[in-house]
């Protein structure tokens, strides 16, 4: 079920809903089945540290321990910055009306590389045809994604794409190193963000 933002553009409220694009939606998935020689399906398994061990599927978990080893519940911890001072929280953006009032250049969009991409589509009822007219002008919005809020947003933009759909592209700045001709350039990736909905893979458009 998708899921709606709240939008005001030039003091008019809009609702959109969102619908994640990945390579799935762009050509479908492909499954490769294993068997054993005796025609018995194979299911992927961890191995142990100590080299014995086979867990199944569903048999491993990631936790949180303090430091004497007592488990610690998500909800229990608390987002601090390098010298220590609590970070503010930062809201869910579905709880939120975001106003679409900052617009960002070509050249500011193209600095960051995308890893999410949403379609956007007026929810049931709904329209602004300003934004719309804005949109198809070339202009392109930046705001803050936080998907289930946390201690930070991600930058997003919003821009108008082939056959007047509408897009929502979530990114991270970046980091490009320029060299000299004898020198390897080096591409840092940020850190994963903590407000992601499902897995992050990219798109691999070499898929035959």
């Amino acid at each position: 079920m998708a899921r709606h933002l709240k939008f005001d553009f030039q003091g008019n409220s809009f609702d959109m809903d969102l619908v994640k694009v990945d390579r799935s939606k762009l050509y479908s998935d492909v499954w490769l089945q294993t068997y054993t020689d005796a025609g018995e399906r194979c299911e992927i398994a961890t191995l142990a540290r100590d080299g014995r061990t086979l867990i199944g599927a569903g048999g491993t978990a990631t936790g949180y321990i303090n430091e004497v080893g007592e488990w610690v519940d998500r909800e229990a911890l608390t987002a601090v910055n390098l010298q220590g001072e609590k970070l503010p929280i930062v809201p869910s953006t579905f709880d939120l009306t975001t106003a679409l009032t900052r617009e960002a250049s070509i050249e500011e969009y193209l600095n960051y590389s995308i890893r999410l991409s949403y379609l956007l589509t007026f929810s049931e009822g709904t329209s602004n045809s300003n934004f719309v007219d804005r949109l198809q002008c070339g202009a392109i919005f930046r705001i803050e994604f936080s998907y289930r809020g946390g201690s930070f947003a991600d930058p997003a933009f919003i821009l108008s794409g082939e056959n007047d759909t509408i897009w929502l592209m979530i990114g991270e700045p970046g980091e490009v190193e320029y060299v000299g001709y004898s020198q390897a350039a080096i591409c840092a990736a940020n850190a994963q963000s903590e407000n992601e909905e499902e897995s992050d893979d990219d798109f691999d458009f070499d898929m035959q």
